[in-house]
């Protein structure tokens, strides 16, 4: 996947008047919405804004074939182009889409972190999107951000976030234009008192102008370069505008001809005109997007003119470019005013939120009975607490009743007259004959019938390292490398590694792991993966087949490695949907507290 820098982000803005607020009318007076943190999606670099900072924290991850994160942010996209064809550099959100659930989560776990917020307590998230989502899109988007650590999340589109930034009258009945120029796509939209009147996606993009500046290349000069470079034209040397003095730019490429490199020096012209037959189509589009208004509506765009916002409106000219096609004052909105003006202001945050809900508020009555429900609960809470020391008359008077009310610890007639340290041998001995007796049961079991070998566990890896423990039986005891290790509550793991006198066996949730497993009652079919955290993932299952929560995952045996009918875990929930399969999480059975293991011979 291509990645590539942007503009500069601090583009001078120019405002348009300020007028007075008005709440929107299904907004019920006094309530807010409260945000901590606002993440624009539809950005390039995941562009992150607090109330004290603005970050780019990035939104490329780079992850090794087993799906381990290697690199987050700046320097994930620094390893494209530069890192063995195993490691791969993806971006998981793509203009406000989730291309891939689970990398998308630690892109915004990555973006919190950054923003300061590492403890329990998540933020609460405010996204910017494009206007075309679909109602799944926004749900999937919204579900990745809570599953990140977002304790509250509320989407807005775009266009409302870049006429909040300019400080347009956006939430009184006067039509605005906007025109967001994402890195991937564009759009255009009139707005009117917090509502989108008009949205029509457009065909120019800060991508397409790259690619255009590529064809040109390989065109006149016979020379291929990448994206990069493309994007290194753009800024040095693009322009939307023909006039002016010429500009020219040295850049490097890979001769089509030979395959050696090759430098060439590009000037402004040759970039113009490679680009103009985007920009004449943009222009043409915004020309039938404004001669389709109205007659009210055309008189508020003439007083407030256009507002160009988004990566793409940092291309030099294109301000005035626009000016003269559409004959409207346009206004360069710098990216991060919006959000950062959402964050600030509340009352104008609550009613561009709150278009279209309906929040009940509490009465004074009712916050009254309630206060004095409280109150009472909270004195019988006392009144029926135990005696204690400095106790108070009315506790003392309750102190007969809760005496014979409290219910009495249960006593076996074999603990009886034993003291504590006693009793606590006694449970000591009792569980440890409860696992010599499972232990004895597993040797019996109908997938230990080929021999077992009894083993004690010497270690276990450190938190964070990939699941490991290491056994006190070696070469030297007749273990092997891929025999199964189970414990009393089910398969463990596998052999890994093996010298003379230990062996190293790797956890069921080991990234490495693939077991073939079946589910239910039913039987069905799947391959168990590990997960490198507490949790498994069975995939391949039949969408058709209903698996809930709680069923037991045990082998199938069609692997060839791992006998069937071995214990692996429980369903606890479904994992993110593929396109042509279903997957289930599972929490293995085995414990990482078991000091004796059985190695099963094959």
């Amino acid at each position: 996947m291509a990645t590539f820098a942007l503009p500069s982000r601090k583009t001078q803005s120019v405002s348009a008047p300020t007028l007075p607020r008005v709440p929107a009318l299904e907004r019920p007076p006094g309530s807010s919405v409260r945000v901590d943190l606002a993440v624009s999606l539809t950005s390039q670099e995941l562009y992150t804004v607090t109330a004290g900072r603005e970050l780019q924290p990035g939104g490329c991850i780079a992850v090794s074939p087993s799906g381990v994160t290697l690199a987050l942010g700046s320097m994930a996209r620094q390893m494209e182009g530069r890192v063995p064809p195993h490691v791969r550099v993806l971006q998981p959100l793509q203009g406000g889409r989730v291309r891939d659930s689970q990398l998308a989560i630690r892109v915004l776990e990555h973006a919190f972190r950054e923003a300061g917020y590492r403890g329990p307590v998540g933020p609460r998230v405010l996204l910017q999107v494009p206007n075309g989502l679909t109602d799944s899109e926004k749900r999937s988007v919204t579900e990745a951000a809570r599953a990140a650590g977002a304790r509250s999340v509320e989407l807005v589109d775009q266009c409302r976030v870049a006429a909040a930034g300019a400080n347009l009258p956006l939430l009184l009945p006067q039509a605005s234009l906007i025109v967001h120029l994402d890195a991937t796509s564009a759009e255009a939209a009139v707005i009117s008192y917090g509502r989108v009147l008009d949205n029509r996606g457009l065909t120019a993009s800060w991508q397409h102008w790259q690619g255009a500046v590529c064809d040109l290349v390989r065109r006149d000069f016979q020379v291929e370069i990448s994206m990069f470079t493309a994007d290194t034209l753009l800024r040095s040397v693009g322009c939307a505008t023909p006039g002016g003095a010429e500009e020219h730019c040295s850049v490097g490429g890979r001769d089509l001809a030979r395959g050696l490199p090759r430098k060439i020096e590009v000037s402004s012209r040759a970039v113009h005109e490679a680009i103009a037959p985007s920009l004449d189509q943009l222009a043409g589009e915004l020309q039938s997007l404004v001669t389709s208004s109205s007659h009210e509506q055309l008189q508020d765009l003439v007083k407030n003119g256009l507002t160009l916002a988004g990566p793409g409106a940092g291309l030099k000219g294109l301000q005035d470019f626009l000016n003269d096609r559409i004959h409207l004052g346009v206004h360069v909105q710098a990216e991060g005013e919006g959000l950062l003006r959402l964050l600030r202001e509340k009352d104008l945050r609550s009613s561009l939120l709150g278009v279209g809900r309906k929040l009940r508020l509490w009465k004074p009555t009712r916050v009254a009975a309630a206060a004095v429900l409280l109150l009472g609960l909270l004195g019988v809470t006392l009144s029926l607490a135990p005696p204690a020391a400095g106790e108070n008359p009315l506790q003392a008077s309750m102190a007969p009743l809760w005496k014979a009310a409290a219910p009495s610890p249960p006593v076996s007639p074999a603990s009886a007259g034993l003291s504590q340290e006693e009793r606590r041998r006694q449970q000591q001995i009792q569980e440890e004959n409860d696992r010599l007796r499972s232990m004895v049961k597993l040797r019996s079991a109908p997938y230990a019938r080929g021999g077992v070998l009894a083993a004690r566990v010497l270690t276990y890896q450190p938190p964070g390292w990939p699941g490991m423990f290491v056994l006190d039986s070696g070469a030297s005891q007749g273990v092997k490398v891929g025999m199964p290790v189970v414990t009393s509550e089910g398969l463990a793991g596998t052999v890994s590694s093996v010298s003379r006198e230990s062996s190293r066996v790797r956890l069921l949730t080991h990234p490495n792991t693939v077991i073939s497993a079946r589910v239910g009652r039913a039987g069905a079919k799947g391959v168990l993966y590990g997960r490198n955290q507490k949790l498994c993932e069975l995939r391949f299952l039949d969408p058709e087949t209903k698996i809930r929560p709680g069923e037991i995952v045990t082998s199938s045996g069609l692997d060839g490695r791992y006998p069937a009918g071995i214990r692996l875990g429980e369903v606890t929930g479904l994992a993110p949907q593929k396109a042509v399969y279903s997957s289930v999480l599972v929490r293995p059975f085995a414990s990482e507290s078991s000091t004796e293991v059985l190695l099963l011979r094959r």
